[in-house]
This record gives C-alpha cells, sequence and structure tokens, in this order.
C-alpha cells in the first residue's frame, strides 16, 4: 500500500475496501485542490444515467455523461476538462487537467466541436475535507494514496477494480466481491 505520501492535488485517492462509509464505497477521487484551508475532490468513477445536455436543456447540443462527484454541493455543476490554456478561470490540476472556467467558453466550445466527451468530464457535486480532516482520514487508512497518470484515469472503466487487483492480497479479494456483499 501507498501511504505517508505528501497530499497534492491531481492526486487519487482510491476508497479503501475496508471503509464503511457507503457513500464513497469503491470511489476513485481527483484531489482539484489541497491547501492549509482543505482539500476538493471529485468521483471520477460514479458515472450517472444523465447526461450534461439534460440538466442545460437549450445550451449543450450534445450528450456528455454526468458523473456523481461528491456529497458536497449538489445542486452545482462541475466539470474538469483538458482544456485550461482555452478557458479562461480554468485552475490547473496537474498532468494538462484543469477544472472549472468561463461556462459560456466551454458550452460555445462543445456546440461548436471543439471539445469532445472525452475532454471533458461534468460532476453533480464534490468532496470535501476542512482542515487536517483528510490527513486524519488517511491515518485512519479511509484512502489508499496514488500518484497515477490523470490522463489515463479518466479513460479507465474499472479504475477501482484494477488498482485493488493491483495491489494483490486482501485488496484483490475484495475487487472481486459484489459492490455490497453484506445482504447476499
Amino acid at each position: 500500500m501507498e501511504s505517508g505520501q505528501k497530499i497534492h492535488k491531481g492526486q487519487l485517492l482510491y476508497a479503501s475496501p475496508f471503509q464503511f462509509e457507503l457513500i464513497f464505497n469503491r470511489s476513485v477521487i481527483m484531489l482539484a485542490e489541497h491547501n492549509e484551508v482543505g482539500s476538493t475532490g471529485f468521483i471520477i468513477n460514479k458515472k450517472l444515467e444523465l447526461n450534461v445536455d439534460e440538466l442545460i436543456a437549450d445550451k449543450i447540443h450534445t450528450e456528455i455523461p454526468v458523473y456523481w462527484g461528491g456529497p458536497v454541493g449538489q445542486d452545482e455543476l462541475y466539470y474538469i476538462h483538458n482544456k485550461g490554456d482555452e478557458i479562461p478561470g480554468s485552475r490547473s490540476i496537474a498532468g494538462g487537467i484543469s477544472w472549472g472556467g468561463k461556462f459560456d467558453v466551454i458550452r460555445d466550445m462543445i456546440n461548436e466541436g471543439n471539445i469532445l466527451s472525452e475532454d471533458i468530464r461534468f460532476f453533480i457535486g464534490y468532496a470535501g475535507w476542512s482542515a487536517n480532516q483528510l490527513s486524519e482520514e488517511l491515518e485512519m487508512q479511509a484512502w489508499i494514496q496514488a500518484n497515477e497518470s490523470l490522463e489515463n484515469a479518466l479513460q479507465v472503466e474499472d479504475l477501482w477494480q484494477n488498482k485493488m487487483h493491483k495491489m494483490g492480497g486482501r485488496f484483490s479479494l475484495w475487487a472481486g466481491f459484489p459492490p455490497g456483499p453484506w445482504p447476499n
């Protein structure tokens, strides 16, 4: 297990299979921000059965999936993308990935075909931690830290399961279990 690493934006956090907070079960979080005030991230592997054009009718003319980003701010739409240099107000995460930026520019770029579904990911909500909260959760082994390519992370379907298999041992066993084995 990769532990004791410094926390930084752009890092991936994998929910420990031994974490029993069901809201984060099998989640992979990309940290978008980390500083002395706290941390912000997005769950990148929980796709909803919803497209952005269903949320923003008559503004975006393409079907791009929406993901559940976390339990905080669920009344807001957030986005990460690989067009940070082209979108004013974007904040760099790492590895060419940025978040936020002027929505009207993003909307126009999507409608003009300059942003494709593989260039952007939309989220409802985000995951947030107050100062030192994430460090405490890491000490309790609720999360597994990883330094991996963000670009590849956004393209992998079974990201959480693949990581658990790669870690081997008891983690590999958990990867094969159904998401909620307790009622079985």
